[in-house]
C-alpha cells in the first residue's frame, strides 16, 4: 500500500538500492527506518 492510500505497488518499489547493497555485502549492517528517526529526533512537533 502506498502511505495508506490504498495503491498497490510491487514489492521492488519498497527501500533503497543503496542499503540493499549494504545489507548483501557490509556484515551486520541494518537499514535505518525514516519514521523511527523523525519520532526519535529531539524536534519540536
Amino acid at each position: 500500500m502506498s502511505f495508506g492510500r490504498g495503491k498497490q505497488h510491487a514489492t521492488t518499489t519498497f527501500g533503497n538500492v543503496k542499503a540493499d547493497v549494504l545489507k548483501q555485502f557490509v556484515p551486520g549492517y541494518q537499514r535505518g527506518d525514516f519514521v523511527d528517526i523523525v519520532d526519535n529526533s529531539g524536534w519540536p512537533e
